[in-house]
């Protein structure tokens, strides 16, 4: 039997019988869509700082033909700026991770946006690594965000680095769960620049060491279709809303601390 797979921006994915996760809620190659951020200390060992996920692009000559890139919080990249010269990737080859595509984050390998934490480079590592991407229709958009009335309480997830369990011989990326907050409708402020940006605030379970990591919003769409030797599967699609820019830390003043005691 045939299988068709629209959780993920709606985009057909056909498949030779039911895949693995074809129940689950979360389709399993998200996992495959999220690297770890490195760089190596004089000691020859790693330190894991962030998250990064791929994403494909339709050529503007041929829409057939598809360029890769690597995405990631641009606070991530000029953090590391100011310690080492170079990032490393940490990928899964088969049965084991791999660090590979040391980019140098001083040049301009990375291409940063000028109105949102967001950071870019073309992916050019080779073949042979356990990576998906998310493509280009799978982008939340204006028009999909009022077809499905996104908003408040609808639900998030977010694949990503877990900084106290990397995995030993493999990325063993985790995913987290939450539900919007508030949605972007006036600027917040940076405390380190002083300026203003625009962003959804989220509720998530677990932060820490999210920064670079996608996130989906789920539409809530539960149908099937069955067919005689077909079923098309459209249970509970989601789109990439975005990535995670940061967080606020709990901060208990003398008062509170008063009060609860």
């Amino acid at each position: 039997m045939l299988y068709c797979d629209r959780r993920l921006g709606n985009i057909e994915r056909w498949y030779w019988g039911d895949p693995r996760s074809a129940d689950m809620r979360i389709p399993d190659n998200w996992k495959n869509s999220v690297c770890f951020l490195c760089t190596k200390q004089d000691t020859g060992a790693y330190h894991y700082g962030a998250t990064a996920f791929f994403i494909s692009v339709p050529g503007e000559q041929d829409p057939n033909f598809e360029f890769i890139y690597l995405v990631t919080a641009k606070h991530c990249i000029e953090s590391a700026r100011q310690t080492v010269s170079r990032l490393s990737l940490r990928l899964n080859r088969g049965e084991k991770a791999v660090f590979v595509e040391e980019r140098d984050c001083i040049k301009d390998t990375w291409i940063f946006s000028d109105t949102a934490d967001v950071a870019i480079a073309r992916f050019s590592g080779g073949t042979g690594f356990s990576i998906d991407w998310i493509e280009y229709d799978g982008f939340l958009t204006e028009s999909i965000l009022q077809q499905y009335d996104i908003g408040i309480g609808d639900e998030l997830y977010i694949p990503g680095l877990f900084t106290r369990r990397v995995g030993q011989a493999r990325n063993i990326p985790i995913l987290r769960s939450g539900m919007i907050a508030a949605m972007p409708e006036e600027p917040l402020m940076d405390e380190n620049t002083n300026e203003p940006y625009q962003a959804y605030l989220a509720e998530v379970r677990s932060i820490g060491g999210l920064s670079g990591s996608p996130v989906f919003v789920s539409t809530h769409t539960e149908t099937q279709i069955r067919f005689k030797n077909h079923r098309f599967n459209q249970i509970y699609k989601y789109y990439l809303l975005g990535l995670v820019r940061g967080h606020w830390d709990i901060v208990e003043h003398e008062s509170e601390r008063a009060y609860t005691k």
